[in-house]
């Protein structure tokens, strides 16, 4: 005999990093002058958004969303 099992959706909140993270990146852009940014990002209600500018050599975006991508899936709470 199965069992039923019930899946629950947790309650999405608004983390306060987010903007911090923001900030620190357009701090960053404005004194470096950036050439590409890519962005994605999880709204309350699960939804995904992405946006970039590729700048003069999208290979060098794509590979430092491959960096981003490896520290997100190697990232443990408190890093």
């Amino acid at each position: 005999m199965s069992k039923v099992v019930s899946l629950v959706t947790l309650k999405r909140k608004a983390s306060s990093g987010v903007i911090e993270t923001l900030r620190n990146m357009t701090k960053a852009a404005k004194a470096e002058g950036f050439s590409g940014i890519a962005i994605a990002a999880v709204d309350p209600s699960g939804c995904t958004h992405t946006a970039f500018e590729g700048g003069e050599n999208i290979a060098t975006l794509v590979g430092a969303v491959e960096r981003v991508k490896y520290r997100m899936l190697t990232y443990q709470d408190g890093d």
